[in-house]
């Protein structure tokens, strides 16, 4: 259930430089995309996020200003895949939804739009947006987490299993002298006048 569709039909009349402002605490799940590779699982139903939103009509669009956003999100461990809750925080982002796209815009899928026949405004995908940027790209339950075996899947974490550690490759001088992809990039920056 989407919790964050709003109705701003009293702004949608209003002169320009009207507003709305209020203060959010509401539960809401948010899943992945289809087809995309994103890690944000579906946040906590016994959780909620808060905020504080003023909604700003301007004279071709209505512009959501979102504040202290903050809550609880549940992500996987990306060694072991396990569950973890982790709070997240985010001070301030804007949005602007336009009435009607704009002519001169190139790319229609980066313009947000006003639900014109129901006079609403759906943040569900900017929240979204915002909580994955905000967050850990590759987040660990605990720093001596050990994963999860490459051969079997078993958790380290639990047990023992016969592969024991993956096998790292020690790696020569030689090696490392020919493996520097911007070793020229050194003495270009650092020349001598």
């Amino acid at each position: 259930m989407n919790n964050l569709i709003f109705d701003i039909g009293d702004l949608f009349g209003a002169d320009a430089g009207a507003s709305r402002s209020f203060h959010l605490k509401v539960a809401q799940k948010f899943g992945v995309n289809e087809g995309s590779n994103e890690a944000l699982n579906e946040t906590s139903t016994d959780e909620d996020f808060e905020a504080d939103i003023t909604f700003l009509k301007t004279e071709n669009a209505i512009i959501a200003i979102v504040e202290n956003l903050s809550g609880i999100f549940i992500r996987n461990c990306s060694r072991c895949l396990k569950n973890m809750k982790r709070e997240f925080s985010i001070s301030r982002f804007e949005r602007e939804f336009f009435f009607a796209p704009p002519r001169n815009q190139k790319n229609d899928q980066d313009i947000l739009l006003v639900d014109a026949k129901r006079m609403e405004v759906d943040l569900y995908e900017t929240f979204r947006q915002e909580i994955l940027l905000h967050s850990e790209a590759f987040p660990v339950c605990s720093s001596s987490c050990r994963g999860l075996c490459p051969e079997c899947g078993i958790d380290k974490n639990k047990a023992e299993c016969p592969h024991g550690e993956v096998m790292r490759v020690e790696v020569s001088a030689t090696m490392k002298e020919s493996v520097t992809p911007l070793k020229s990039l050194k003495n270009l920056t650092c020349k001598k006048p």
